[in-house]
């Protein structure tokens, strides 16, 4: 067997202590502080009790629920968007464009940097906006009802 020492920034499962494996595992601790948070949401969940796990997802699609660095997977259904948020680092990945519709309005939306993922959304009257550097990604979305003041809206 092989046994690895951790040093002081590691944690290490000793292979002496590891069941049917022949190494050990050490995982840098600076390595995992950027790591995403990631959050579920489900419109037909029963109420909004949840945590936002996979397992106990929240009902309600709110700003205040999408942070700095987070993976925001959505379900099927409709959302309602309730405010603007400035946040950096996002990826909003839904079910399908078809049937995960997130609706805006009244000025509602994201201003976003450093990076940008949509995947699998449709977005109906809803700002997003983007620093200058920002990377943004979209794939299988749809925009609907979207406008800008400045700059281009799609």
């Amino acid at each position: 067997m092989v046994n690895h020492a951790a040093s002081n920034n590691d944690t290490a499962i000793l292979a002496s202590d590891a069941i049917q494996n022949d190494y050990s595992i050490a995982v840098n601790s600076s390595a995992s502080d950027n790591l995403a948070d990631e959050y579920y949401f489900d419109a037909n969940a029963e109420n909004d009790a949840g945590n936002g796990s996979y397992i106990n997802p929240y009902k309600e699609l709110t700003s205040t629920r999408v942070n700095d660095n987070s993976i925001i997977h959505i379900a099927n259904g409709e959302y309602e968007w309730d405010s603007f948020r400035t946040v950096s680092n996002v990826s909003i990945i839904g079910q399908s464009a078809e049937n995960t519709i997130i609706r805006g309005g009244d000025g509602s939306g994201l201003r976003v940097s450093e990076r940008l993922l949509l995947q699998n959304v449709t977005l109906v009257d809803f700002t997003i906006s983007v620093n200058t550097g920002t990377q943004v990604n979209i794939t299988n979305a749809v925009f609907k009802d979207s406008f800008s003041v400045s700059g281009g809206a799609l």
